[in-house]
């Protein structure tokens, strides 16, 4: 994928989401113990646990996991994406409303900005704070960093931006854990390189039921995805996620 895109670089993670256990972690360019003219910067940046990126619209389920589990939207619900909101504007133009499904589906920009701003600053916070996104995750290799955001500046159109995972921050292993929690019946995962990992914490980050809801969300990107999505598609496995 690096050589098809001329990446810079690229990482990949493998999660046992049941336990936290990281199955496979790997950050390229890496390098070398055995050849000193491999000890570069970029080569020695771990960017699954060092670097703080904004993730995009994988974001959007998380805003639509956070929506439902506080009763502020319902999947019933349809938002008016045919016009801009407040510089927010979508890739592919619709005339109309999109259901909750229909905006992760077709990762509406502004039917996610939408959602968010209902949520609003306090809860968006909030949740954040319970999912693990406001520090630093607690992991065997100490050089994870801390997730950045600006409290200062978080007012209504941060947070809509937030809303479809732009101004603010996370390392890719926050990222995988807050989807491991969302997806694993709502119980709070944290990433662990111990195999055989035993669950010990009972915290819930959302209900079984917003949990079953997301899941399903998940899996309908990848069905209904008029090409990204259809793409990962394999024969005997029910795959799910966010492009």
């Amino acid at each position: 994928i690096i050589k098809k895109f001329s990446a810079d670089a690229g990482f990949s993670i493998v999660m046992d989401l049941t336990n936290g256990e990281i199955i496979s972690l790997v950050s390229l360019p890496d390098f070398d113990p055995n050849k000193r003219e491999t000890f570069k910067n970029q080569n020695m940046f771990n960017r699954i646990i060092e670097g703080n990126y904004e993730m995009g619209s994988v974001i959007k389920p998380i805003t639509v996991a956070m929506g439902i589990d506080m009763e502020i939207i319902n999947p019933e619900m349809e938002f008016d994406v045919s016009k801009p909101i407040n510089g927010v504007t979508d890739f592919e133009p619709h005339n109309g409303n999109y259901s909750v499904k229909e905006i992760v589906v077709n990762s509406s920009n502004i039917g996610t900005a939408k959602i968010a701003k209902k949520i609003g600053r306090k809860n968006q916070i909030k949740f954040f704070k319970k999912i693990g996104f406001n520090n630093k995750i607690d992991f065997e290799i100490k050089e994870a960093a801390k997730p950045l955001g600006n409290k200062h500046h978080w007012g209504e159109h941060e947070t809509m931006r937030i809303g479809y995972g732009y101004a603010y921050s996370i390392t890719p292993l926050h990222l995988i854990s807050g989807y491991a929690s969302i997806i694993n019946q709502g119980k709070k995962i944290s990433p662990t390189l111990i195999k055989n990992h035993k669950l010990t914490n009972n915290d819930k980050i959302i209900k079984k039921e917003t949990s079953k809801y997301i899941t399903e969300l998940l899996r309908a990107v990848v069905l209904e995805t008029k090409v990204t999505g259809k793409k990962v598609e394999i024969e005997g496995y029910e795959i799910g996620g966010k492009t």
